[in-house]
Order: structure tokens, then C-alpha cells, then sequence
């Protein structure tokens, strides 16, 4: 079952109060936050759809940065805008960085809020199903040729226990040799080598974000291979892995879990060539 949990995020406590009597009569059950300090207080919570005014009190886009670092955090939630004029440029900005819909203050319209929140919260349903899906496949269909996954080991690494839940079923179903970590002190701290890492780059609550994350791997382990799996990647952003020596990105928003087996099976086919040729790298990867 989908908890339908909404965070308000709304500067105005009337309008709040307003919004918060209209979900309860749909059955919604919300909370409210004034500004962006109090919002990200509840993205470890257990919230699926956020409402999210524009014109939160800070910079003239706090609103469209708490937009990104929601979708950062919890790529899959929804996040619908409140916006009290029609500034439509911003919008878009707003729509492009992940935002689901919109709806105007002064055009309250109930049945219009009501008809988006249930269409998020189906497609919520419907992720939760492909995810279910993932878990109950069997081996065989993903590919007979799972070779001998174990001998790859590999390491995850990202701080959406939901997320990383699912990649602990899809490794479980490609028998990899496989850790798991939800920040970078963990990784680092545990000073384990790996053949493989896929790693997010924004880690909320580790002071070592993804790409000194990267660095790290690469100056102790510079045969490791490093994949970056992120729900709000820039081109900018992949540039600069590629310079840090990322060997390739999944985006969370359209996660296949055949791109996982197909990195680990060139990754395996690549160091049994390598080792073929140089046995001594063997020494920084496990």
C-alpha cells in the first residue's frame, strides 16, 4: 500500500491551513512546512508528494532549489508547485527540473488539486509495481549468461533506503558479490576494495559528497570502475565525473535493471582481460 503522506510547503499559514482542510476532506493525510530549513527536516520521512510554493521566503528561486534538492533526495516523489502569479518562464525552469504540475493561489481550483494528487499518487502505485516486479523475476530473465557475478565485487552506495532497497533485490537476482552503504564515511571507513562501485552524488547527511567520493576510490583504487546512478544529473555535472575517471551513469528515473547487469558483465569481462595481461593489478581492487 502507498502511504498518501503530502508536505505543504507554503510561507502563507492561512493558505496552509486552507490547503491542509481541503486534502483532509479528500482523505489525504498532510503536514506543513514554513519555509526550506523546515522542509528538508522531513525528506527522511515518509512523504510521497510534496506541494511546494514558488515564493518560500530566502532567494527568488528558494523554491526552485528546494524543488532540486527534493528531487535529489527522493527522485521518485512528486512535487506539485503553488505558484501565486503567473510567472510561466519560472515555471518551466520548475517543470524542467522535475516538478510534476502547477496550480495558481488566486485560481483555487479543488477538483483540478484533487485530480493531480490522485494521478502522482497512481503513478506511485505503478512504480511500486515495476519494483515488485524486479524482485519476484526469476535469474533466468535477465539473462542465462549471468556468469559468475560474484567474482565482481561490487559496492552501492546511496542514502534512499527505498532505492537502495531495490538494488539489493536486483543484486540478490544477479547473484553479485555485493555491499551496501548509505553515505561515503561508511564506504571509506570500511576501507574494502571493490572491482565495481555505484555510487549517487548527492549523499544528504555525508560531509564527503559523490564526487570527492570519486576521487577518493580513484586515488586508493585506480582500476576501480565507478558508475554514478543519480536522479538529477547536469551535463556539467557528467563532464566532470568523466574527468574524475566515472565509467558510465544510470539515471534513477528510468532504472532498468538490465543496464546493472550489462555494467557488470563488461566490468568482469574487462579486469579477466586485464589480468590475463597484468596479474599485479589484482592487488588494488581486492
Amino acid at each position: 500500500m502507498i502511504k498518501k503522506k503530502i508536505l505543504i510547503v507554503d510561507d502563507n499559514v492561512g493558505f496552509c491551513n486552507t490547503l491542509q482542510k481541503i486534502l483532509t476532506k479528500f482523505g489525504y493525510d498532510s503536514e506543513v512546512a514554513h519555509s526550506s530549513g523546515e522542509a528538508m527536516e522531513f525528506l527522511k520521512k515518509d512523504i510521497s508528494l510534496f506541494l511546494l510554493d514558488i515564493g518560500l521566503p530566502g532567494s527568488d528561486e528558494e523554491g526552485l532549489k528546494l524543488l532540486r534538492e527534493i528531487k535529489a533526495y527522493k527522485p521518485m516523489a512528486s512535487v506539485v508547485m503553488i505558484t501565486g502569479n503567473q510567472n510561466y518562464e519560472f515555471l518551466v525552469h520548475c517543470i524542467s527540473a522535475g516538478a510534476s504540475d502547477f496550480f495558481i493561489k488566486s485560481r483555487l481550483d479543488v477538483d483540478y488539486i484533487k485530480k493531480t494528487i490522485d494521478r502522482e499518487f497512481e503513478k506511485h502505485v505503478n512504480w511500486m509495481s515495476v519494483m515488485k516486479n524486479i524482485k519476484e523475476r526469476t535469474l533466468s530473465e535477465f539473462d542465462n549468461d549471468v556468469f559468475c557475478a560474484g567474482t565482481c565485487k561490487t559496492a552501492f552506495i546511496d542514502d534512499d533506503e527505498t532505492f537502495l532497497e531495490m538494488l539489493k533485490g536486483v543484486a540478490a537476482k544477479l547473484h553479485l558479490n555485493a555491499d551496501f552503504y548509505s553515505s561515503s564515511e561508511e564506504v571509506l571507513k570500511s576501507k574494502a576494495k571493490y572491482h565495481l562501485v555505484f555510487t549517487d552524488l548527492r549523499l544528504n547527511g555525508s560531509e564527503v559528497n559523490g564526487f570527492d567520493l570519486v576521487k577518493a576510490f580513484k586515488s586508493e583504487n585506480p582500476f576501480t570502475e565507478i558508475v554514478v546512478v543519480s536522479g538529477n544529473l547536469s551535463t556539467e555535472n557528467m563532464a566532470l565525473c568523466s574527468e574524475f575517471g566515472v565509467a558510465d551513469y544510470i539515471f534513477k528515473k528510468n532504472f532498468d535493471p538490465y543496464a546493472v547487469m550489462d555494467i557488470v558483465s563488461s566490468c568482469k569481462s574487462k579486469f579477466d582481460r586485464w589480468l590475463k595481461n597484468s596479474p599485479d593489478i589484482q592487488k588494488y581492487t581486492i
